[in-house]
């Protein structure tokens, strides 16, 4: 796909940030570390397909999990400081990334390869 026409999903893009004060500087702790939270850092275009799927069970009170990956490709322009540190939200579901590729170098699209555990 590179037809940025397929890109027809609104997807947020999340990491841990420094919490500013009013003035812009970073807020401090009570040990005068900066405080970290997370916070949405911009919503981007996107195409979202599922690839693979696996049952975890032998888990506490057999419970079972479902591990689903995702290819989720964006404009490059989009986000271009995106790493492996950040996650991303859709329709409310968290997709952790596992590596992301720029195909033949191009920079035109990227594609995110996450994992999404429910």
């Amino acid at each position: 796909m590179n037809n940025s026409g397929d890109l027809n999903r609104r997807v947020e893009i999340w990491g841990k940030e420094p919490v500013l004060d009013s003035a812009g500087n970073p807020e401090k702790d009570k040990l005068s570390q900066e405080v970290i939270e997370p916070q949405k850092l911009a919503t981007v275009w996107a195409s979202v397909s599922p690839r693979t799927g696996s049952l975890l069970s032998g888990r506490q009170a057999d419970t079972i999990l479902s591990k689903t990956t995702h290819l989720i490709k964006i404009r490059y322009s989009a986000f271009k400081t995106l790493s492996d540190k950040n996650w991303l939200i859709y329709q409310g579901h968290r997709f952790n990334i596992d590596y992301i590729l720029n195909p033949g170098f191009s920079n035109e699209f990227l594609e995110i390869f996450c994992n999404e555990v429910v």
